[in-house]
């Protein structure tokens, strides 16, 4: 079965963010592992990755972050762009909002 791609990849945003059809978002939330899965090999952010988790928050989409580590370690591996993010830290034992 072959399914369309969706109309929501061809919208224009302003640069605040905002769809500029007047539509919400067509996702609420983004949530994604810390280790192995947002962080490079290396333990580092890439700059696409941060792009791209920057844009969801500017256009009202929640970025949660969930980890097993602690917050002052994960703290030492996320830029200051990601403290607005929600935290999910200690395997789901501590939830950081903002």
């Amino acid at each position: 079965m072959t399914h369309a791609p969706s109309a929501r990849y061809n919208v224009a945003y302003s640069p605040e963010g905002a769809p500029l059809d007047g539509k919400a978002p067509m996702y609420r939330a983004i949530a994604s592992d810390l280790d192995g899965t947002l962080l490079r090999s290396g333990g580092i952010l890439s700059l696409r990755t941060l792009s791209v988790l920057k844009r969801c928050m500017a256009r009202g989409i929640r970025v949660v972050i969930a980890t097993g580590r602690a917050r002052c370690s994960a703290a030492t591996v996320l830029p200051e762009e990601l403290n607005e993010a929600t935290w999910v830290c200690c395997n789901g034992a501590d939830i950081y909002e903002n």
